[in-house]
């Protein structure tokens, strides 16, 4: 295990593809980030809903509170 701080995110969902490396998580406030290379990224979003779930691929999809749905 490696900590990561995300602040004061509560996350959700994460979504990693383990043979690359990559993911996704999402959580409260809108605050989504991104698994590259080993390192969690805080990625910017358009809402400050709370984000519940995510899933990778193309477009990658978020959704949250209040109807909140964001494609990346």
């Amino acid at each position: 295990w490696i900590p990561e701080d995300t602040g004061d995110a509560s996350l959700q969902d994460i979504d990693v593809t383990p043979n690359d490396g990559t993911g996704l998580t999402v959580g409260s406030g809108g605050k989504t980030y991104a698994l590259s290379n080993g390192t969690w990224t805080r990625q910017a979003t358009p809402t400050g809903e709370n984000l519940r779930a995510v899933v990778r691929g193309t477009p990658s999809v978020a959704v949250g509170a209040s109807g909140t749905v964001l494609e990346r």
